[in-house]
């Protein structure tokens, strides 16, 4: 079979979808709307925030993104598929060599994010800031908490690591994490506790060595006695 598409059902396998989402204006920004580019396969989301919902604006932004993870062989959207055939159209203008088709929407098996609730929840918690200013946050925790039908995190299955949860599961065991700034720091810290878990352990074989001699002088002393 080839890895590129799935005779019996038609479809090819690699897909991206890109969904527009209106967000009420706000004084602050003049943005009305995001886009949330999701890779079909690792379930990694790109969201970036949009003036308007031309398709011409979203292919410009939908450009940016693909340069840096990579294409799709097909661009589906909840928007419909006329909506996901104008963005390839521009798409393709954009680039003469930018070769992407258009398909019908297929449904993951995996219940669909609302990130619209999520933006509005992390402005709740942080009043102060806009739901534009949230959408790094919430893709980068989306991206490095999400776990699909394998268990894997979108970080792991695109990116082949997820650097961002290494480094929380060692920040998480520092008392001082907020007052770490350098590599330097961060590698003296890393050393240091290296070399406590090291004494540790050294003291700990030590204490079963003078244990164990112990209970042998105190053999030695009852067979004496006997």
């Amino acid at each position: 079979m080839n890895s590129y598409y799935n005779i019996t059902n038609k479809r090819l396998y690699y897909r991206g979808q890109i969904d527009i989402i209106d967000m009420p204006m706000q004084l602050t920004s003049n943005y009305k709307y995001f886009l949330v580019y999701e890779d079909q396969t690792s379930r990694f989301v790109v969201l970036k925030g949009l003036h308007g919902n031309t398709a011409n604006e979203v292919a410009l932004k939908l450009l940016d993104i693909l340069a840096i993870i990579g294409a799709p062989q097909v661009l589906q959207s909840n928007n419909g598929r006329k909506f996901a055939k104008e963005v390839v159209q521009e798409l393709r203008l954009l680039c003469k060599d930018f070769i992407i088709l258009h398909g019908e929407i297929s449904q993951n098996k995996e219940q669909n994010r609302d990130f619209k609730n999520l933006l509005e929840r992390w402005v709740e918690k942080n009043p102060t800031k806009t739901w534009y200013e949230a959408v790094k946050y919430i893709q980068i925790f989306q991206n490095s908490t999400f776990r699909s039908e394998n268990g894997k995190i979108p970080y792991d299955i695109l990116f082949g690591r997820n650097v961002h949860e290494d480094f929380e599961k060692r920040i998480n065991t520092i008392d001082s994490a907020e007052n770490i700034w350098t590599e330097e720091e961060w590698i003296s810290l890393m050393s240091n506790g290296t070399d406590n878990v090291k004494k540790e352990s050294d003291e700990q074989h030590t204490e079963n060595l003078t244990f164990t001699d112990n209970r042998d002088v105190d053999s030695v002393s009852i067979t004496l006695t006997m």
